[in-house]
Formats: C-alpha cells, sequence, structure tokens
C-alpha cells in the first residue's frame, strides 16, 4: 500500500512536469469526472497557482476523498486539469472530442456521461453569435438540471427541467462566439435518448 502510495505522488508530481511541457493528455473519463464532479467547486478558480503544488500528497487525499478509489494514472490526470484550469482560466476538454455536432443520440452520449448516469458533459463546439434551441429528449419524465458554460465560464443556461413530457425544449442566447458545453445532472439515473442544439432560423 505504501509503495502505491509513493507511486502516486510521483505521478502528481510528474504531471507539473507534463502541465510544463504542453502534454496534456488527459482521458475523457477523467475529463468528464473533473467537470461533473470537482468542477461543483473549482470551476473558475483562476488564481494562477496552485494550493497543492508543494504538497503533492494533500492533493492526492483530496482527489480520493471525492472520487474514491481513483487509480494513479486518474489522479495523475485529475491534477493536470486542475493545473490547466487555474493557470490558463479555461475549462479543459480532449481534443479530440471537440466538434460542432448538432445533434447526440444515446449510444455516443455514454462517452459523455458519468457511469452513474447521473451526470453528461457534453462539448457544443464553437457556436456563432444567436439565438439557439435545444431539445432534450429522455426516457422518462424526469426533473434535472441544465447548463450551457463557455470555456471560459460564462453561464447562458442554466435551468431545471420543467416539461410534463419527455422532451424538454429550451432557448438561449449566445452573443460572444467561442467554445460552450452543456452539462446536465440529475439525483437519480438519467437516460437521455437524444439531444438537438441548433440555431434558430
Amino acid at each position: 500500500m505504501k509503495n502505491k502510495y509513493k507511486q502516486v505522488i510521483l505521478l502528481l508530481i510528474f504531471s507539473s512536469y507534463s502541465y510544463a511541457s504542453g502534454n496534456l493528455s488527459i482521458s475523457i473519463e477523467t475529463a468528464i469526472k473533473f467537470n461533473t464532479i470537482c468542477a461543483k467547486c473549482h470551476e473558475g478558480e483562476c488564481s494562477g497557482r496552485l494550493s497543492f503544488d508543494d504538497n503533492p500528497k494533500i492533493a492526492f487525499s483530496h482527489i480520493n476523498r471525492y472520487i474514491p478509489n481513483s487509480s494513479k494514472t486518474q489522479a495523475k490526470e485529475l491534477f493536470t486539469i486542475l493545473k490547466h484550469m487555474k493557470k490558463q482560466c479555461v475549462i479543459f476538454f480532449p481534443n479530440i472530442y471537440l466538434n460542432n455536432k448538432t445533434s447526440w443520440f444515446e449510444k455516443e452520449l455514454i462517452q459523455y456521461s458519468l457511469s452513474s448516469r447521473k451526470s453528461y458533459f457534453i462539448p457544443l463546439g464553437l457556436l456563432e453569435k444567436g439565438i439557439y434551441k435545444l431539445k432534450i429528449n429522455t426516457n422518462k419524465l424526469q426533473l434535472y438540471t441544465i447548463m450551457i458554460i463557455s470555456k471560459n465560464f460564462e453561464i447562458v443556461l442554466d435551468e431545471y427541467s420543467t416539461s410534463c413530457k419527455n422532451v424538454n425544449n429550451l432557448s438561449y442566447i449566445v452573443n460572444d462566439s467561442k467554445e460552450y458545453y452543456l452539462r446536465i445532472e440529475s439525483r437519480n439515473k438519467l437516460i437521455i435518448k437524444s439531444i438537438n442544439n441548433s440555431i434558430g432560423k
């Protein structure tokens, strides 16, 4: 157990080097966990410094408290994302998954959710200025929160689902063209059948 703990500490120290080298190789699973679980407390903390910088042992203890049984690799990745967010003051998401899609269906949405299916974090891509229509189709009537946030943490939509049907239709305004993300959270397992996000005609 002590050896495993030492290995994690060394990985957290190495993550500082990885960040400085621009080598941000992060799995989508870790990015989803950070942007749903860790972001609840750390989102928008653009301090330019990291309180765990000088003590990786504290960092690992903190990570394991909120995401139990984190692997050595995942602990390193979470630490790296936090450092990136604090110093660059932007949301981190793996580039390979950034695109300008307008529709998503259940199978592909799984990769953007926690294993519990209680939270989703979906990249909407680079949105141009305009009025958008967001349509979320779930498998049953259920309460959940919906937030659309820019890469710089500007919130353009923050609502509870209020539809009396499985389909929830919303609209929001984008005033600045940049990358945006959709965060959906529920207290219970939430099966999303499809999502459509399109600019109004």
